[in-house]
């Protein structure tokens, strides 16, 4: 529990609005530490990944054989695992007993104090854990929430002169429950030559599967975020949104001068020849008015 504490306190530090948020949540819906309930190790989505990861070569196969793979692999490991449990001679599992002893050797330094017959207390060199055989509980709650004795047990279990912890640990890691959980057998599926084809069924052409080209995908759009609203097209051309200006059909727009002076059309009048000069000299570009400038 004081791991917990010191690192919720370090992650508070760091953000001051954190700390009243998780504890108006709950401490029991997001800590592991302190959740009423018994669940197995981390909740996490590990196994998906294994197996997309085993079916990578075989996820564009048709559907048939996909399913004789996986098939294939889980008869593979059932009968791995079968034939693991019933060479196991010791009480817990191989990975259960690694566990165990990863503590052993960091608990050889602790001091025990018995306090009754199934109480004491174990000085681990700054930390202490009461462990109470009786409520199978210890102070650093290690015991009951992974199943596994914790370093404050197996420090008991020596101090008591006992030659194997196993016994601490929860039922469900015993090798008799791990060859019973791959007791049954995975029957292959028959050859295609004898399965019962009902008729009507509609042929399908296999997937085509494309090599994927080298270098950057050509698009890279970014995944939005939930509730996030996507950013609108834009065009600077037509003032209009949906597409952008290098793709904008709109004819460009032309900028005209307020000050220019439209060219007079020219002049079909019939003038009389003694009236020419007095024409001319009337409608000459000087006698245009053509503003202050």
């Amino acid at each position: 529990m004081s791991d917990f504490q010191e690192s919720f306190d370090a992650l508070c530090a760091a953000v001051p609005r954190l700390r009243d948020i998780l504890i108006e949540i709950g401490f029991e819906k997001w800590s592991r530490a302190h959740c009423p309930a018994r669940r197995y190790h981390y909740m996490t989505s590990n196994s998906a990944e294994s197996m997309n990861a085993l079916s990578n070569h075989a996820r564009k196969i048709p559907i048939t054989q996909l399913i004789e793979f996986f098939v294939q692999s889980v008869q593979k490991w059932f009968y791995d695992r079968r034939k693991e449990g019933i060479q196991g001679e010791h009480f817990l599992t191989p990975w259960a007993q690694k566990k165990i002893r990863g503590k052993v050797e960091g608990s050889r330094s602790w001091v025990v104090a018995g306090i009754s017959q199934d109480s004491f207390d174990v000085d681990d060199g700054g930390k202490r854990g009461l462990v109470d055989f009786s409520n199978g509980t210890c102070t650093c709650r290690v015991w009951q929430v992974s199943g596994l004795p914790c370093g404050h047990v197996i420090a008991v279990s020596r101090f008591l002169g006992e030659p194997d912890c196993a016994h601490y640990a929860m039922p469900f890691y015993s090798n008799e429950v791990y060859k019973s959980t791959y007791v049954e057998h995975i029957n292959p599926v028959p050859d295609k030559s004898e399965w019962e084809v009902p008729d009507g069924l509609v042929n399908l052409q296999p997937p085509v599967i494309t090599k994927r080209q080298a270098g950057r995908p050509k698009e890279n759009k970014r995944i939005l975020s939930q509730g996030e609203d996507p950013t609108p097209v834009y065009c600077g051309r037509c003032k209009t949104y949906g597409h952008s200006r290098a793709s904008c059909l709109a004819p460009p727009k032309t900028k005209t001068s307020s000050r220019t002076v439209p060219r007079p059309e020219p002049s079909t009048a019939q003038v009389e020849a003694g009236q020419f000069q007095d024409y001319v000299l009337q409608h000459t570009w000087p006698s245009y008015n053509l503003g202050d400038d």
